[in-house]
């Protein structure tokens, strides 16, 4: 596996870290379902881990992450995951080719800048790209703009510490569709983690999981 050329580096000889057991988020559940076994996957916006701790116990995947943050990168080591400190977009220009099977973006889109081409550079570095995200075109958080003029209490982000970029269920299928990518998988699911149909699905959808991939000419 490509290593990336960033600001730091935490890398672990061996993942010898024990799992806890306990409630594995539901779209960790369903990107584990996806990936195969012994595949080469990376994280980018991985967090504290957990999905690549996930992956490597359940599925033996060779994983990578990349995070900004300090406390990430800490939560990833004491993992024995390895992890990468820096920018997204930098780590990416840093891989020259094909060198993943799997890169996932997990509900990191509304936390970049600019979301759209960093999946376009995903889409040339890895095979497939995986990303799930809120759905903001969820009824709930439409009924609550409308009669409170706000989000509910519970939505996963702020304006004070995310770019919360206006991303839909809808609105993802028609830029797919315009950078000619594919969606090859696609899982939605409901308020309670539920995997539920396509019937009037953005309004119905909180949470969307979707693996993508680009069109390649031969």
């Amino acid at each position: 596996m490509q290593m990336m050329n960033t600001r730091r580096l935490a890398n672990q000889p061996s993942h010898d870290h024990v799992r806890s057991p306990g409630v594995v988020r539901p779209d960790f559940q369903r990107i584990g379902n996806i990936i195969p076994a012994r595949s080469t996957v990376l994280d980018m916006g991985c967090g504290d881990g957990d999905l690549l701790d996930y992956l490597i116990h359940e599925k033996e995947v060779e994983g990578q992450g990349i995070e900004l943050s300090t406390d990430g990168i800490r939560a990833c080591v004491e993992k024995g995951i390895n992890v990468v400190q820096g920018d997204i977009a930098e780590a990416l220009e840093n891989i020259s080719q094909v060198t993943f099977d799997y890169i996932i973006l997990s509900q990191t889109l509304h936390e970049l800048p600019k979301p759209d081409e960093i999946i376009l550079d995903a889409l040339r570095v890895g095979k497939h790209v995986i990303v799930s995200f809120f759905n903001l075109a969820f009824f709930k958080y439409r009924l609550s703009l409308l009669f409170k003029g706000t989000f509910p209490k519970d939505f996963p982000y702020s304006w004070k510490n995310t770019y919360a970029s206006i991303l839909t269920l809808k609105d993802f299928r028609a830029y797919c569709e315009e950078h000619g990518i594919g969606i090859s998988y696609e899982i939605l699911l409901d308020q309670y983690g539920k995997e539920i149909s396509t019937l009037i699905d953005n309004w119905r959808t909180q949470v969307v999981v979707l693996v993508l991939q680009r069109n390649r000419k031969e």
